[in-house]
């Protein structure tokens, strides 16, 4: 039986969710550990609990208004448990309550919680004591789901990798010129099985539903639908700006594949660049895309991270351009044939995935790896 320790403050409205947080553990065939469980101890009240959480599988965090009195060590208790958790490696699962106005200090300590994100800790969010359970169950099961099937990080970084390098080979010509974005889940079990595959037809429309409100494919577009034998695959016909089609995916592991003309609109030179805006757009457009597709397929709301990254085919003959740089272009002989940036997939939350300032990292990313390959343009005053 898992043990579960459950870490906030204790008074006030946090007390009555600690309350219904006790029971949804429970609920799960857990036990939980808090201080209302904890027997009289001859040790120090703070000593005995805080080596209850090097005993326990996980610590259970939840994040309200108030960051609590500072002890000895110029931290709130709850503080000491977190990095007491983290010291251990024990897993830090944070439910964050929303719709409140937050301490300075613990809207401090909130933002140390989450950044240690990519350590592997898990965030959900609640209102209050009605809807604290549900939250708590969802991310328990996640948590207990993973856990039986290992780390699943290097499986999801090598996923979004190989989508992101895409099917072609050196040689191969895409045409125009594009970005391919990817959105996978760090999850360890498939989101589309068997039994939602008997009825494909429903998923390929929800997906292209998703692709078309989300911007990548215009309503004027025809839509081409496939199951391959691991994604759904849909072709948005002569979406590119020169006629060219545009290839997106939803694989059954829920990872998402977005792609967009990102080129100019002068003839010659229109296709051996990226413009930033473009670029930008299809950013916003494929977490958009992400999203509205996990909302259809994500039955179970298991998804909590995912691992996002970007490519442009045939990056050895296009430069990254603020605008059009009218009659003369410079080549890089160091881009390579399929640039992905950043190499490192960035690990975010799902909920922040389509966050402006997630989408502006991931623009960032792109523009340093061209400017590193020395492919960032610079336009000529006289243009040319």
């Amino acid at each position: 039986m898992e043990r579960i320790f459950i870490s906030s403050l204790v008074r006030g409205e946090i007390a009555e969710i600690r309350t219904a947080t006790r029971a949804a553990v429970e609920s799960l065939d857990m036990r939980p550990v808090m201080f209302e469980t904890q027997p009289a101890s001859a040790e120090g009240s703070r000593r005995a609990l805080l080596d209850q959480v090097g005993t326990s599988d996980a610590l259970l965090l939840l994040v309200g208004a108030e960051y609590g009195e500072p002890g000895e060590r110029g931290i709130s208790p709850t503080e000491e448990e977190f990095q007491q958790a983290r010291d251990r490696g024990i897993d830090v699962l944070a439910l964050v309550q929303e719709g409140i106005e937050r301490e300075p200090a613990q809207q401090e300590f909130l933002a140390r919680v989450r950044g240690t994100w990519e350590r592997g800790n898990f965030t959900a969010n609640f209102t209050g004591p009605d809807d604290v359970a549900l939250a708590a169950v969802k991310t328990l099961s996640a948590w207990q789901r993973g856990r039986a099937g290992g780390d699943p990080m290097p499986a999801a970084v090598e996923r979004a990798l190989e989508l992101a390098r895409g099917p072609g080979q050196s040689g191969v010509m895409y045409g125009g010129s594009k970005l391919r974005v990817v959105a996978t889940p760090v999850l360890n079990t498939p989101l589309i099985d068997a039994v939602a595959l008997r009825d494909p037809d429903q998923l390929l429309g929800a997906a292209a539903n998703a692709a078309r409100a989300s911007g990548l494919v215009s309503h004027q577009m025809g839509i081409q639908t496939a199951v391959d034998r691991d994604r759904l695959l849909l072709t948005a016909q002569g979406g590119g700006r020169g006629g060219s089609d545009l290839n997106l995916a939803v694989g059954f592991d829920g990872s998402v594949v977005g792609e967009g003309e990102v080129g100019g609109d002068q003839m010659g030179f229109g296709g051996m660049i990226v413009r930033a805006d473009r670029a930008r757009d299809v950013i916003d457009r494929t977490a958009r895309f992400a999203q509205q597709v996990w909302q259809a397929i994500d039955v179970r709301d298991e998804i909590r991270d995912v691992l996002l990254t970007a490519a442009v085919p045939e990056a050895s003959q296009k430069g990254w351009v603020e605008e059009d740089p009218g009659n003369s272009m410079s080549m890089s002989m160091r881009m390579p044939h399929v640039l992905i940036a950043p190499e490192q997939p960035m690990r975010v939350r799902r909920a922040d995935l389509d966050q402006p300032g997630t989408l502006d990292r991931l623009h960032a990313e792109l523009r340093r790896a061209f400017e590193l390959a020395g492919g960032v343009q610079q336009r000529n005053p006289r243009g040319f």
